[in-house]
């Protein structure tokens, strides 16, 4: 896996690539966390998302999904649409990245690394 960044299409922050040989996160230029960013795009790879073209990943976000960003709150169930695979699959990835980064916060290091090891080794 590789972390790039780049000039992407405006409202893209971060976009994953997958090719057959490995897969890539691009990030956007001066974003405002990058940390956060990139958690979500590992999410996307955690969960086996099939990358998205930059153009798809601009499209504006349903009321569920903002919901989500804002308060936290889970997707309704309901019929499954191609908008709707997309959005459940932002929403795995921000939730992902919102339990990364929060276990990553927790953890102390001044005590052993072996955690963060692990998680490394269970990513890849």
């Amino acid at each position: 896996m590789t972390v790039a960044v780049d000039d992407l299409a405006p409202g893209v922050w971060g976009q994953r690539r997958e090719y057959d040989d490995h897969d890539e996160i691009v990030l956007a230029r001066s974003l405002p966390s990058e940390a956060r960013t990139l958690a979500h795009e590992l999410g996307h790879v955690v969960f086996r998302h099939p990358g998205t073209a930059a153009d798809d990943a601009s499209l504006a976000a349903d009321d569920d999904l903002i919901a989500y960003m804002l308060r936290g709150e889970e997707p309704t169930d309901v019929e499954t649409t191609p908008d709707d695979t997309l959005e459940l699959q932002e929403w795995e990835a921000e939730a992902f990245a919102a339990r990364l980064l929060q276990r990553l916060g927790q953890l102390d290091r001044r005590q052993s690394l072996r955690p963060l090891l692990r998680y490394d080794e269970a990513l890849g």
